[in-house]
């Protein structure tokens, strides 16, 4: 008997292994019309979680876009319009005053249960055999208003408030109940608004809009979005693998959209080496796909076939550490920037912390047609004044600093620094210290520095990019600047509507460059490098996701 389990055992182990070893053949292969292909992707670091309400940053909003799926995708397909194409719901129409839409849902679209799941959910075989797993209206209310409960502390919440009553609530003075959105059955949803709003289609693209639903949810006590086993995925591919060195999504077999599944897995691999990331495109074993400085691409030979997009990734600028002497003074921060010429550097004094592109509410920044970004003025009389009354508040009759970057930025920070001494004399005494790229931002980290040129990044939604970099407690908050108003305007975009928050962005921004706690001087872009075969991306209408349901290596 002891030995019939065992060769039962043994049995069982060779099928497991069997089935491993198809599944990495599936996985690996790539049929004739080029569906079935594993795409890899690299991305700078794991996301801290994926729940769409909350998440925030580049790598969740790309990873987020390819496993859920809002009711409008946001890119045309063959008769979409301004930009747009069904999702979850295949018909919608807007009533003739603006305020009311209905959206029409396909019946056939499921949710990708994880492995774990009928423990997670508590439930016999009858009950979990049972268990609804298509995407219904109620996942999209249950959504939005999560979305919208001040509870959650969504960052995005704002994008909601055209919504019916979803300012109110947000704020606490009404109760989530009452938000514009209705189940009218299982796959009509009705949403009203409070005004008509142009751009709140393409809200309902936004991670803030991904369904969820409630019963899995909940069962995950607090967990959602932590784990493979705590996210339920509606869109073309599901999470299976999240660690630090990887997160892998795989084909979705219950995804019904307008486009077919045509790859089986995209790998997003953890890969902060740009270098790596040229070397590596397009190389067996490497990336179907990478994003990268443009600087770093342009002049090096590799197997990638194009260049698919630009995008604004960053800002380099001077960043000052305000957060200790002498550049706590903003008399000897604005004295430095106002004796700047930059007709003799080659660049442009125009250039705005905020890309023309980064979503607010749906739509681009640039839609909200703001005002122009408000930098110091070049006054190099203006700034010997300042210059010497910082000097004497401090009780000095010189400084002696470090100006840090990198070696590419030495020699323009050397014409800067000739700029400089003109102006202030003997009274500034400066050493340029170059640095590796990753040795300059470790500094950055630690506050080790007086003044440096290096990149800011520019990762997100518009309020996000400043909340990021000017919030008392901003995770790039490298200058450390502290300012009640700073944090004040960032709470009240968060609380505003989007023209609001796009008027309040801007005046965020304009504090921050008047008072010379940063000084912008370029846009840093990257492209998207894609290697040779590839085709059938898509890229959002706002150009910071991609999309791979329907892309094939040919």
């Amino acid at each position: 008997m002891k030995n019939h389990i065992n060769i039962k055992k043994n049995i069982k182990k060779i099928t497991a292994l069997l089935l491993i070893a198809m599944t990495l053949v599936l996985l690996s292969s790539c049929g004739d019309d080029g569906t079935g292909y594993v795409f890899s992707f690299p991305i700078d670091a794991p996301p801290e979680y994926l729940d769409p309400s909350i998440a925030t940053g580049r790598e969740a909003e790309l990873i987020i876009a390819n496993a859920f799926e809002g009711l409008l995708c946001p890119y045309a397909l063959d008769g979409g319009s301004d930009g747009l194409s069904p999702g979850v719901a295949y018909a919608w129409e807007k009533s003739e005053d603006g305020l009311r839409y209905t959206f029409h849902l396909r019946e056939n679209t499921h949710w990708r249960l994880p492995s774990g799941a009928q423990k997670r959910l508590g439930l016999d075989d009858e009950a979990f055999a049972a268990f609804d797993t298509r995407v219904t209206a109620r996942d999209f209310v249950f959504a939005l208003r999560r979305g919208i409960d001040p509870a959650t502390g969504a960052p995005n919440a704002s994008a909601l408030y055209p919504l019916k009553n979803a300012r109110d609530i947000h704020q606490g003075k009404k109760a989530v109940e009452t938000l514009g959105v209705e189940a009218v059955d299982d796959f009509t949803l009705l949403l009203t608004l409070e005004k008509p709003s142009d751009g709140f289609e393409q809200t309902l693209t936004q991670p803030i809009a991904m369904p969820c639903n409630q019963i899995y949810f909940e069962a995950t006590k607090g967990r959602y979005g932590l784990s493979p086993d705590n996210l339920l995925s509606n869109g073309p591919f599901s999470l299976s693998i999240w660690d630090n060195s990887q997160l892998r999504l795989r084909k979705n077999e219950g995804y019904a959209g307008e486009t077919a599944v045509a790859p089986s897995a995209i790998v997003f691999k953890i890969q902060p080496d740009q270098s790596e990331r040229l070397r590596l495109i397009g190389a067996e074993g490497g990336y179907s796909v990478a994003l990268m400085p443009a600087s770093i691409a342009a002049d090096a030979e590799t197997p990638y076939a194009k260049v698919w997009m630009n995008q604004r990734t960053g800002t380099s600028a001077l960043l000052f550490h305000c957060g200790k002497s002498p550049f706590s003074s903003r008399k000897l921060r604005v004295a430095m920037c106002a004796a700047i010429d930059f007709d003799s550097i080659g660049e442009n004094t125009g250039v705005s912390l905020i890309p023309d592109n980064a979503p607010l509410a749906g739509r681009t920044f640039a839609d909200y047609n703001t005002s122009a970004p408000r930098n110091i003025t070049p006054d190099k009389s203006r700034a010997k004044q300042l210059w010497q009354e910082g000097l004497a508040e401090l009780q000095q009759t010189k400084i002696q600093i470090s100006l840090l970057c990198t070696a590419d930025d030495e020699r323009q920070m050397r014409v800067l620094l000739q700029q400089w001494q003109s102006v202030f004399g003997l009274s500034l005494q400066m050493d340029i210290t170059p640095l590796t790229a990753s040795a300059l931002q470790t500094r950055l980290q630690q506050g080790d520095y007086d003044i440096a040129f290096a990149e800011l990044p520019a990762d997100g939604s518009a309020d996000r990019v400043l909340k990021n970099i000017a919030h008392s407690e901003g995770e790039d908050n490298v200058m450390r600047y502290q300012s009640k108003t700073v944090d004040a305007l960032l709470t009240g975009i968060a609380q505003s509507t989007p023209e609001e928050a796009a008027r309040g962005c801007r005046q965020t921004e304009d504090h921050l460059l008047q008072n010379a706690v940063v000084y912008p001087f370029a846009p840093v872009i990257s492209q998207l490098l894609v290697a040779k075969g590839v085709q059938g991306l898509r890229l959002s209408n706002t150009g910071d996701r991609v999309y791979f349901c329907g892309a094939i290596m040919s």
